[in-house]
């Protein structure tokens, strides 16, 4: 594969929220210092009437979309999305240095890949994601994991392909694994790609707050659904079996409410398999691009 250079149009699916805009303030000026971006495609999910998404930035355009889902949101930004590549990020990810993409661009050509994952770089009590120290590839179904949502780097033509599965992800039943399920399915019909270690994403720790056990409830249905949904039965039986190990440790040790989360997971991973897998409920029109940007809240000083 050769590949000079990327030029990418970011898809950035946000429910927004005044606790969010400083992050995607944060998200939007790295994004700045990227040259090769040549948009950003933000998809709006939350009051269509009252948008809150910072202006001014180059490229910015506005998605509005009545569809609280993130993988309906991603596919309708790769719909809307002009450049060759898209990468998708989210409202809370900012990427590590401005050569990002210069970077991305070698490494895919240096390992004859056609998609890059990124690496995650958080700190807290609870990280999102494990940081990997060494690349690995994703050329064999076995070998698809940790396959993270934002920071896909991936030609638009190829997803437009394979698409997220908007019955997967957070705003469904099943509200995870629709990156592993994307991923197998890519390489189940022959694309190779990478996650790579020096591809950093900045991503804050998980809040645990009162929300955090309905969080690993509705990501556990995802993951047993995939796994099983791909015959990964050994590994599901493995994940089981650790996350009762984890629950026989965390009560041992006095820990009781990582250990009340771990039951929440070890009940969702067993009943998420057995739950049908709904599209998320569709409000309003299809998504559409804001066009008059009055009402776009600006945080760079003066609406």
């Amino acid at each position: 594969m050769t590949q000079e250079t990327i030029r990418a149009s970011v898809v950035l699916a946000t429910i927004g929220g005044p606790d969010k805009s400083e992050r995607l303030e944060e998200v939007l000026a790295a994004l700045e210092q990227i040259e090769e971006v040549e948009e950003i495609v933000v998809v709006w999910q939350g009051d269509p009437d009252s948008p809150l998404i910072p202006s001014g930035y180059r490229g910015l355009r506005v998605i509005l979309s009545g569809t609280k889902a993130s993988s309906h949101a991603r596919n309708a930004g790769a719909e809307f999305a002009t450049s060759d590549w898209l990468w998708f990020l989210d409202d809370d990810t900012v990427p590590v240095g401005s050569d990002y993409l210069r970077r991305a661009a070698r490494y895919l050509a240096e390992n004859d890949c056609q998609f890059a994952i990124a690496n995650v770089r958080t700190s807290g009590e609870i990280s999102v994601a494990p940081r990997i120290e060494q690349s690995f590839l994703y050329d064999t179904p076995g070998g698809v994991r940790e396959f993270w949502e934002p920071g896909l780097l991936i030609p638009r033509q190829l997803f437009l392909a394979y698409r997220y599965d908007e019955r997967l992800g957070p705003g469904c039943l099943h509200a995870s694994s629709e990156g592993h399920d994307l991923g197998l399915r890519l390489v189940i019909g022959g694309v190779k790609g990478i996650r790579h270690a020096d591809l950093e994403l900045d991503h804050p720790p998980l809040i645990l707050d009162d929300s955090y056990g309905n969080k690993i409830a509705f990501y556990a249905f995802g993951n047993g659904l995939v796994l099983l949904r791909y015959g990964f039965y050994l590994r599901y039986a493995v994940v089981l079996a650790k996350t009762l190990a984890k629950i026989l440790i965390a009560a041992l040790r006095l820990k009781f409410r990582e250990a009340k989360w771990t039951v929440i997971r070890l009940w969702a991973l067993l009943l998420g398999p057995l739950l049908l897998p709904q599209s998320p409920f569709v409000r309003g029109a299809p998504p559409r691009e804001l066009k008059a940007a009055p009402k776009l809240k600006s945080v760079r000083g003066g609406a």
